[in-house]
């Protein structure tokens, strides 16, 4: 498996611990196709941990867990699509593959890091997590 996380975060006090029990129910429900974000510049409702990412509104790859098998697919795809020959920035490469290759896609509906990179930003614009929660560890 892979956590794959962007320079500009922090991280939650319980982030850890409760990637490891979302990824145990994903697991354990879905099987092994799934990507998760661990954050989100959304505001989701709050009546589950988890949720289903609607495909076409992800972007802000700030902190991604892979599975084995959807990262040894996405690592080709993000190859061929954005750097032999680019095509859009990776959280866009993301959001396609998923929807091109029916990787399921869910999100946590309370952040589990932030996003701090205000003058690091290099693509579209600022943005943070309205449901960060609660205290961090730079």
């Amino acid at each position: 498996d892979l956590l794959l996380c962007e320079d500009d975060i922090i991280f939650s006090e319980y982030w850890y611990s409760s990637l490891l029990q979302i990824v145990e129910i994903l697991k354990t429900t879905i099987g092994d196709r799934f990507a998760l974000s661990l954050y989100s510049p959304h505001a989701w409702p709050q009546d589950s941990v988890i949720l289903e990412y609607p495909k076409h509104m992800f972007w802000g790859a700030q902190c991604m867990f892979y599975t084995h098998s959807v990262a040894q697919e996405l690592k080709d795809y993000i190859y061929v699509n954005g750097i032999s020959n680019y095509q859009l920035p990776s959280d866009l490469l993301i959001q396609r593959f998923c929807q091109e290759r029916d990787v399921n896609l869910y999100t946590v509906t309370e952040s589990l890091v932030q996003h701090i990179g205000t003058e690091s930003t290099g693509v579209g614009f600022w943005h943070s997590s309205p449901s960060f929660i609660g205290n961090s560890n730079p």
